[in-house]
């Protein structure tokens, strides 16, 4: 019975992550889509750079976590 109870714990711990990940993943994608916006239209070359950078940054992460979202995706 410990064994389950292990295991019940761990799938929610996990389950909790998910949605956590989730919710992050709606958050970068808004910062990804302003910092693209600024690197396009913004016509001080230091606000670009700095939004280069953001892009940058947010998009790998983006990367990562659609990443982990498709691998748990097919153990679900």
């Amino acid at each position: 019975m410990d064994e389950i109870a292990d295991l019940r714990e761990k799938v929610a711990a996990l389950e909790s992550e998910v949605r956590l990940l989730r919710s992050g993943l709606v958050h970068l994608q808004g910062m990804t889509i302003e910092a693209m916006t600024a690197i396009v239209f913004d016509d001080e070359p230091e606000r670009r750079k700095k939004a280069l950078k953001d892009f940058t940054t947010t998009y790998g992460e983006l990367k990562t976590i659609l990443h982990y979202d498709r691998e748990i995706g097919k153990n679900e």
